[in-house]
């Protein structure tokens, strides 16, 4: 567990072969209606609709592994009155902080394998706005990272599941008491490696 300033995370990590996570948890029509429902679907190149099947993705590598972090609000940061502006700001500011993290721990392991593909909790947010929003191509294809729900992974079920925790809805009232920041990083190397 690791203290920050007004949150603790609790980060756990789970591997699998890339054949069993699409057998187990990706489901390409319901994840993807979900995504539909968002406002910022067809806005982002990293969010569907896409121009390629989100399976061809998958199948392109041998292992995913998965980085969830939990993030905890204390019960005195729950207990205080806030505005839903200021309750959003200040999870957005604790997913932003583990996201840059997280993104950080698997560029640097990305380096060690052959071929591997690092894939962001929600949208990619390198360019502001999107070249999408005006018929351009990705201006940094090399540095765009898709999320796993975007190529049709379950992630409830996926950190449920394979990394033992469990999801809780806010119901916007206050602060939730955690939410998570769910990442991975999908690679070729057959070996099965440390991370």
């Amino acid at each position: 567990m690791t203290a920050r300033p007004d949150y603790t995370t609790t980060r756990r990590r789970a591997r699998i072969a890339t054949a069993d996570y699409v057998e187990r948890y990706v489901d390409l029509p319901r994840v993807l209606g979900y995504c539909e429902q968002c406002p910022i679907y067809g806005q982002v190149w990293s969010c569907p609709p896409f121009e390629f099947d989100p399976l061809t993705i998958w199948t392109s590598y041998d292992w995913l592994e998965i980085d969830a972090v939990q993030i905890e609000f204390s019960t005195q940061e729950r207990a205080v009155q806030r505005s839903p502006l200021e309750m959003q700001t200040i999870v957005r500011r604790a997913i932003d902080r583990e996201k840059r993290m997280a993104a950080r721990r698997h560029r640097h392991r990305a380096r060690s394998h052959r071929q591997a593909l690092v894939l962001s909790a929600g949208a990619c947010e390198l360019c502001d706005p999107c070249t999408r929003t005006q018929g351009e191509p990705c201006k940094h294809p090399d540095l765009m990272q898709y999320s796993i729900e975007a190529l049709g992974g379950d992630v409830v079920a996926t950190v449920e599941e394979l990394c033992g925790f469990e999801v809780k809805w806010s119901e916007g009232v206050q602060l939730p008491q955690a939410v998570l920041v769910v990442t991975g990083l999908l690679s070729r190397d057959i070996e099965a490696t440390v991370f």
